[in-house]
């Protein structure tokens, strides 16, 4: 999930962190020092107070006070913002000269969040400066003005509000209507990209633009606030509880069929947050719609999703563990875990290999706290190539010791097909550390496969022809796992656990697996069978002269020094 406003990684210019009341004092001890000291939001260009209940307020624009109408030119609190630097520049009002430092720093908000904002020391200097701008370039600049301020904050396809426009006109109304509370609502036009491919950009510009007219007739009736704030994404601001009255489903729907027609469905996704806060920024308003939507699993062609603080505090909860992942990577934190398989001798012959993280102040967390969340961000292909290596690592160790005939399955997930060329990282490991590749094997899951088959059967031909094993992983858990056995040449099968959970139950479960277990036999493939947990499950499965078995019933998945100690002494 991309989040803008909540935690950053560390940046080479560490930025101040600094509480609502830190800021507080720092404003209170340097006010005597300077003509003007303030906190200013440059990315809304917005000056922000502390209330005396320990919040932030937001107050005029902050280039208000140069007596300018819009953002200043080279803009120095925008700039320190995002450079993560201080700058220092003059500005001149009324025929004096006064010097600006501006110093980023970080909020910390009561939620945990972080806001990107300035502190802004001005000091007078006497100036000889007198008018520089003649009366001529002063009409000709009034004159050029509307236009350009108008097409400053309204978007140009629809001639609604922008980003720019919507955020300065909610702001106005938040500090004219101080008593009232209000409901920010995104809407988001799901698959805009396909909708493009199959009707057209001009199509499409005349739903954007339908939709944008269709906001415009709230305004009256239901005191609406709207802007297109982004490509497929529309904001609409209402006061608290109207938006129960909006007919906005309906319409949409309309909208759609009549420029589409009925035999495609345009999907929309309207994520909504409630008495919204004035204290946070447009961009953390907006993020507690994006949020919303995120959650939303239907696939109906109207959703919505209101907002609810158990969210925010995921997305800061995976924050942290993307702000923390490259330190773990650096120091050693992620670590590789075995667990065994037992072959029908009751010997260990191999090992999967998993990851556990040892964070250096939370101690450790478990992979379905962490590996989700890598997935979803992209990060995953990061952690699988670490523990590649660390596993090919191992084995190289394991050959000098003696253990040369153990083998470690490693996991291949979807997006590590689309971070290097998988064939040439598992070659290159095997030349670096002199392992036999048949000690390395690779399961891939039956469902990237699927996705990916063209890939997948590439990479596979290419490793078993320079000697590595791969295993189709959660074998039964797809559609197509007879045509996966008919297309794919492969070495190994895995059983799907999920079948080994409902021995117990489903008898008919029983056969299934037998089934399987001798079609992969007639196929010359070795049978894993995971997930094992019970005796009897381990003596169906031996009766079946399944290969190896995987399980908690002969171990979890342990340190390497464990393993070695329980299976090498």
């Amino acid at each position: 999930m991309s989040v803008d406003t909540l935690l950053k990684r560390p940046q080479e210019n560490p930025v101040p962190r600094l509480t609502i009341a830190r800021v507080q004092e720092m404003l209170q001890a340097m006010s005597p020092l300077y003509e003007i000291v303030r906190l200013v939001n440059p990315g809304e260009c917005f000056e922000l107070s502390v209330t005396k209940n320990g919040k932030l307020n937001y107050g005029k624009n902050c280039f208000s006070v140069w007596g300018r109408s819009s953002r200043c030119k080279n803009c120095i609190s925008f700039n320190a913002c995002v450079s993560h630097k201080k700058f220092t520049k003059t500005e001149i009002l009324d025929g004096q000269e006064y010097v600006i430092n501006a110093m980023p720093v970080e909020v910390e908000m009561e939620t945990g969040e972080l806001m990107n904002c300035t502190i802004e020391m001005v000091t007078l200097k006497p100036s000889e400066i007198g008018e520089s701008v003649s009366a001529r370039d002063e009409s000709r600049e009034r004159s050029n003005y509307t236009t350009a301020l108008y097409n400053l904050r309204h978007d140009l396809l629809t001639r609604i509000y922008n980003m720019k426009g919507f955020s300065e006109s909610l702001r106005e109304r938040l500090s004219s209507e101080p008593d009232a509370d209000f409901d920010l609502i995104q809407i988001k036009i799901r698959g805009f990209d396909l909708i493009t491919q199959l009707f057209g950009a001009n199509r499409c510009d005349q739903l954007l633009i339908g939709l944008a007219q269709y906001l415009a007739t709230l305004q009256k009736p239901y005191g609406a606030l709207y802007g297109r704030i982004g490509r497929d994404n529309f904001a609409l601001c209402v006061p608290h509880g109207v938006f129960a009255d909006i007919p906005l489903e309906n319409e949409l729907k309309m909208l759609a069929g009549s420029l589409m027609g009925r035999s495609y469905h345009v999907h929309y996704q309207v994520g909504i947050y409630e008495k919204l806060d004035r204290g946070y920024s447009l961009g953390q308003m907006l993020d507690r719609t994006t949020m919303a939507i995120q959650t939303i699993r239907t696939q109906d062609v109207y959703a919505e999703q209101r907002f609810e603080q158990s969210l925010l505090e995921t997305a800061v909860k995976e924050r942290q563990i993307l702000n923390d992942f490259d330190d773990a990577l650096k120091n050693g934190e992620l670590r590789l875990f075995l667990q065994p398989q037992i072959g029908l001798d009751g010997k260990m012959h191999r090992a999967e290999a998993l990851s556990r993280w040892f964070h250096k102040d939370r101690g450790l967390i478990m992979p379905g706290d962490f590996i989700p969340i890598l997935e979803r961000s992209d990060n995953i292909y990061r952690m699988d190539h670490y523990i590649w290596e660390q596993a090919a690592k191992q084995l190289a160790i394991w050959e000098k010791a003696g253990h040369g005939d153990v083998s470690i399955s490693v996991n291949v997930s979807p997006k590590d097909l689309y971070y290097g060329d998988v064939a040439d990282i598992f070659i290159r490991l095997a030349e670096k550390y002199k392992i036999n590749p048949a000690r390395l094997h690779l399961e891939i899951t039956e469902s990237t496969i699927i996705e990916n088959f063209d890939a997948c059967n590439l990479i596979i031909e290419k490793l078993r022809k320079r000697g590595f094993l791969v295993g189709l992983d959660d074998f039964g858990s797809g559609y197509s796992s007879l045509n996966m056995l008919q297309n794919i040449q492969a070495d190994i099968l895995k059983l799907d656990m999920g079948f080994l959970r409902k021995l117990d139950q489903w008898e008919r479960g029983k056969q299934i697996i037998k089934l399987v277990i001798d079609l992969a036999k007639t196929l010359d493939m070795a049978v894993v069978a995971e997930g094992v947990e019970t005796a009897e499950q381990v003596q169906y499965l031996r009766e079946l002269q399944c290969d190896y078995l995987q399980g908690f019933y002969f171990s979890k998945p342990i340190a390497v020094d464990e393993f070695e100690k329980k299976y090498f002494a």
